[in-house]
């Protein structure tokens, strides 16, 4: 049977997360999962008087290592997800330079100062400009961050738009920026996620959708790991058995796991 690894956990050392890593984890014992890599989050403040969106690292870490012992059966991981910061690279790479993770997710929350997790970017700007300005501005982003592992939910635009309007997004639709996008990833050598949390917003596909991800595998994108980007238990390992049989739907062959920053892919 193959074994299911959660790569994107948010728990009550994120910002937006109330939940517990000891919860995190019985929960994962419950569904079966082999192994959760906790992604908490980095966000650096766009306004002076805005506060930094921070974990308290040793108190994450002291958990972690709490649960790595209480759990001994769950492959557990250190990580965190970046929000990428066109003015403070520098701060974000001392940020990530603090300990030995295991995996690092980067993540666009926010283009031209307004923040994309809460639907302000869209406001006021036609569909597809939306999605033109956000895989651009991830290529950007990558020109003054790149420390990360993989580039998580390229597509979480979509989450803000009814369903049947989310799913007008294909690759023939933004072939140059994403073209881009992806050699620039595979170039320097940063994988994708496949991001179930777009089913829990009822969308057809996951982030993202199948035309998106069959042609970063056609450009020879092999990096890809799966996550629910959970913040509460129910969400803990959301369809990752789906995620997998999408993998293979785009071409995949493996999927990637992370331990000290070092790539291992799992046959499918």
């Amino acid at each position: 049977m193959l074994k299911l690894y959660d790569y994107h956990i948010h728990s009550v050392h994120s910002f937006d997360s109330l939940t517990s890593i000891a919860d995190m984890c019985r929960e994962a014992e419950k569904k079966g999962l082999a192994g959760l890599t906790f992604t908490e989050h980095i966000e650096l403040a766009n306004k002076p008087d805005e506060p930094d969106l921070l974990p308290d690292i040793p108190s994450y870490l002291k958990d972690l290592k709490k649960a790595q012992a209480r759990f001994p059966d769950l492959e557990l991981g250190l990580g965190l997800e970046i929000g990428f910061h066109f003015q403070k690279p520098e701060q974000l790479k001392e940020l990530a330079g603090q300990e030995n993770w295991d995996f690092i997710i980067g993540s666009l929350h926010s283009l031209d100062g307004l923040l994309t997790y809460n639907g302000e970017f869209i406001q006021g700007k036609e569909w597809e400009q939306v999605f033109d300005l956000y895989f651009r501005g991830i290529c950007q982003a990558l020109e003054f961050y790149d420390d990360c592992d993989v580039v998580g939910h390229i597509d979480m635009l979509r989450r803000y738009y009814p369903p049947e309007q989310a799913a007008w997004l294909t690759y023939d639709k933004f072939a140059g920026p994403l073209d881009t996008m992806f050699r620039l990833l595979i170039e320097k050598g940063i994988g994708l996620e496949v991001n179930t949390a777009a089913w829990r917003y009822k969308l057809p596909d996951p982030h993202p959708p199948l035309s998106l991800l069959q042609h970063y595998r056609r450009l020879g994108g092999e990096i890809i790991t799966c996550g629910s980007d959970a913040h509460t238990l129910p969400s803990v390992g959301y369809r990752l058995a789906d995620a997998y049989e999408f993998l293979r739907a785009a071409g995949f062959k493996y999927v990637s796991t992370f331990k000290e920053r070092k790539l291992k892919q799992i046959p499918l």
